[in-house]
């Protein structure tokens, strides 16, 4: 099941947000449009100071390696210079995924 689940890193939260219009104007900055999502939500409890991931749930794993292969392009947007895609991963895969990174550092 996280397999169809796609981490949104570094989107600003404001109150009163439609998520689901912050992560179209998202896919729209990568030039693609994530199909057949199922949910999209804002994950863990707010904090002053502190950003939350959102997590959009999609059909398929299909559709979200697509929408990972395109997230590179967010880099060159304006707007979302500052957000990143992720696969949804466990605490422990996290944890792994960090230390693979520092290693390759």
């Amino acid at each position: 099941r996280r397999s169809c689940n796609l981490m949104i890193y570094g989107l600003p939260e404001h109150d009163g947000e439609n998520i689901g219009t912050a992560v179209y104007e998202v896919s729209q900055s990568m030039g693609v449009v994530i199909p057949k999502t199922v949910d999209c939500y804002r994950v863990g409890k707010k904090q002053e100071g502190k950003v939350r991931p959102v997590r959009l749930e999609c059909q398929n794993r299909g559709d979200v390696e697509f929408a990972l292969i395109h997230s590179k392009r967010l880099k060159k947007s304006v707007k979302h210079c500052q957000v990143y895609l992720a696969p949804d991963r466990t605490k422990e895969q996290r944890q792994e995924h960090s230390l693979l990174v520092k290693k390759m550092k």
